[in-house]
C-alpha cells in the first residue's frame, strides 16, 4: 500500500508499484486494470485526501504511463485540494500531484525517445488523467525526462516543476530567451536581458515558451491556446513598439498542421521548428520571406524538410550561412542529428544543399538544437546507460 514520508521541509509521496520492471516489450509490460491513488472527492483540508481504487489510465498515442515511485507534494498541490476548481480538469474523484518520478510502464504509438523500464521524472498540470499522488500517472512525453545522472527516483521526484526553467536561445547582446513553470504548474516564456528577466506571454493563451533569439532582438517559440491546447508558433519583436510589428506576438501556423512549433531564427528572419500534419507525422518547416503589417504576419512561404527515409524530423536551429540542424527517427525510433547545408530559396521555394546524419560516439541518441555562424553545432546525447550530456561539435 502507498505509504506517504515525510522528510524534513521535503515533503515526498512514495508510492511503490509492485510488479513493474522492464519487459521484453518495448512498448508495455502487463498491467493491472486497477490502481492506488490519494484522491480528493470534494474541497477542503488534508482530511479530505483519501486512498481510492481508481483504474491504470490508458496512455494516449503521444503520452508515457509511468509507473510512480516518488511524487512530489508542493503548496499549490494544496491550492488545488482547496479550490479544485481552479483547473479545468476537475472532476472527482481528482488525484493531486503535479511531479514525480518512475519507471516508464507503456509509451505510445507515437512516442520516441523512451522505452519500457526507463527510469524517468515528470511533471504535468492540470492533467486530465489525474496526478502524481497514484500508482500510475500518464503524462505528455514532451514532459517526460531520463533520470539526471546521479540523481535517485526519490530525489528526482520533486525537482521536475521547481526545476523547470530552461534557457533555450542566447544573441550576440548575450540576451538570454526560455521558458519556466511558476507554482501553478502554468509555462511561461522569458527574456533576460542587461540582468533583468522580463516574462513573454502570448495573449489568451494557457502556456507560453520562447525559444530562439536573434540579433535583431525577434524571438520565436509557441503557445498553447485556451480551446483543446493546440500548439502554435509566434514571433516577437522584443526591440520594438510600433503598432504595426510584432511588439504583440503575431502567431502563425504551417498550412494545414494540427501542431506548429518555432524553435530558431537568423538574422534574415527565416524561422525553423516542426509540425505536425493532419496523420500526426512530424515534419520540420522553414518559414520565410513573410511580411509585419497592422500586428500579424501575411504571405511568405512555408517550406517542409524531412530528412530522406526518416520516421520524423524536427528543425532546431538555424544560422546566416545555410546551415540548419536539428534531428530525425529513423525507423527503430532512434533520433540521430544531422547538418543541412548549402540550400538555397528560389521563389520561395527551398532547393538544393546536402544533409548529413551524425551521432555522437557510442550514444544511443544524439539530438542537435543550435548551429552559430562558424559552424559549431550544440545539443545532446544519451549514452548507453540513458544519461543525457550535452555536447559541442566543431566545423568537419
Amino acid at each position: 500500500m502507498p505509504a506517504l514520508r515525510i522528510t524534513g521541509m521535503l515533503l515526498v509521496a512514495c508510492l511503490l508499484s509492485p510488479g513493474i520492471a522492464a519487459a521484453n516489450e518495448e512498448r508495455a509490460v502487463k498491467l493491472p486494470q486497477t490502481m492506488q491513488a490519494a484522491a480528493i472527492d470534494r474541497a477542503g483540508g488534508p482530511e479530505v485526501v483519501t486512498l481510492h481504487t481508481l483504474p491504470v489510465p490508458k496512455p494516449a498515442a503521444d503520452e508515457v504511463l509511468v509507473a510512480v515511485n516518488t511524487a512530489g507534494v508542493a503548496i499549490w498541490d494544496v491550492g488545488l485540494r482547496r479550490h479544485p476548481q481552479s483547473i479545468k480538469h476537475s472532476a472527482f474523484p481528482l488525484v493531486l500531484g503535479t511531479d514525480g518520478a518512475g519507471i516508464v510502464a507503456a509509451v505510445g504509438a507515437k512516442v520516441q525517445g523512451f522505452k519500457v523500464g526507463d527510469q524517468v521524472y515528470s511533471y504535468s498540470w492540470d492533467n486530465p488523467h489525474g496526478g502524481f499522488y497514484a500508482e500510475y500517472v500518464a503524462v505528455p512525453a514532451e514532459r517526460v525526462g531520463h533520470l539526471p545522472s546521479g540523481i535517485s527516483l526519490r530525489e528526482a521526484g520533486a525537482i521536475a516543476t521547481t526545476g523547470l526553467t530552461a534557457i533555450q536561445g542566447i544573441d550576440d547582446y548575450a540576451e538570454m530567451v526560455g521558458y519556466y513553470v511558476d507554482k501553478s504548474g502554468a509555462e511561461h516564456g522569458f527574456l533576460l536581458s542587461a540582468e533583468t528577466p522580463n516574462s513573454i506571454d502570448y495573449p489568451g493563451s494557457t502556456g507560453t515558451q520562447a525559444a530562439g533569439i536573434n540579433n535583431s532582438g525577434q524571438i520565436v517559440g509557441h503557445y498553447l491556446n485556451q480551446v483543446g491546447g493546440g500548439k502554435h508558433g509566434f514571433l516577437y519583436e522584443v526591440r520594438s513598439s510600433a503598432v504595426t510589428s510584432c511588439s504583440i506576438p503575431c502567431s502563425f501556423d504551417f498550412p494545414g498542421s494540427i501542431l506548429t512549433i518555432a524553435y530558431g531564427i537568423n538574422t534574415s528572419g527565416q524561422i525553423v521548428g516542426e509540425y505536425y500534419d493532419q496523420a500526426g507525422n512530424e515534419h520540420g518547416f522553414l518559414y520565410s520571406g513573410y511580411t509585419i503589417s497592422g500586428g500579424s504576419l501575411s504571405g511568405g512561404s512555408f517550406n517542409s524538410i524531412d530528412y530522406p527515409n526518416a520516421k520524423g524530423t524536427s528543425v532546431k536551429g538555424i544560422n546566416d550561412k545555410s546551415q540548419m540542424v536539428g534531428h530525425y527517427f529513423d525507423t527503430a525510433g532512434a533520433a540521430h542529428a544531422f547538418i543541412y547545408s548549402g540550400w538555397t530559396l528560389t521563389g520561395g521555394t527551398l532547393g538544393g544543399g546536402v544533409s548529413s546524419s551524425f551521432d555522437y560516439p557510442n550514444a544511443s541518441d544524439t539530438r542537435a538544437y543550435d548551429v552559430n555562424n562558424s559552424g559549431q553545432i550544440v545539443g545532446i546525447y544519451y549514452d548507453k546507460a540513458g544519461i543525457e550530456h550535452g555536447f559541442l561539435r566543431m566545423p568537419q
